[in-house]
């Protein structure tokens, strides 16, 4: 499941988009922020199994509107989510906590439509192992401010 929520529309689900985003821009002048939210059922997991790798490919959304490196660095962090969330339930204003450490780095685009491969074994390792604690990722630029973006395809996305 995944989802996404903005600071302008604090109490909207967008959990039926077609961006999975991380997003600081303006609409008609007014700044707001986006970030996305992400998570996989790995239930059917052994906790005893060794996840020898766990890659996640992030594909531009070519048909979204918003464009990597329009302004500033756009390094973005994937950092786990510490409680429960539902897919058609999370707003800005009900977002779940996120750890604040042992975060993954999306390192600055150098093309508008760059594709990214993120290495989450060790993360996804801890989830199977603990799959009480998995409640997934939060997407969000590490710098928020004016025309930055991390913007790519959702499940929902229908290219």
């Amino acid at each position: 499941m995944d989802s996404e929520v903005r600071t302008d529309r604090p109490d909207v689900n967008l959990g039926n988009g077609n961006d999975f985003i991380a997003n600081a821009w303006t609409a008609q002048g007014n700044f707001f922020i986006q970030r996305s939210f992400i998570h996989f059922d790995l239930t059917s997991i052994s906790v005893n199994s060794t996840v020898q790798s766990a890659i996640l490919d992030l594909y531009t959304n070519l048909n979204t509107g918003h464009y990597q490196l329009d302004s500033g660095p756009n390094t973005g962090w994937f950092m786990r989510i510490l409680e429960n969330w539902y897919e058609n339930q999370i707003t800005w204003n009900h977002q779940p906590a996120v750890s604040q450490t042992d975060f993954i780095v999306i390192p600055q685009s150098v093309s508008h439509t760059q594709t990214y491969h993120l290495d989450l074994t060790a993360h996804v390792q801890d989830m199977v192992k603990h799959p009480e604690n998995n409640f997934g990722w939060m997407m969000r630029l590490e710098t928020e401010d004016t025309y930055r973006c991390l913007a790519f395809a959702s499940s929902d996305n229908p290219v």
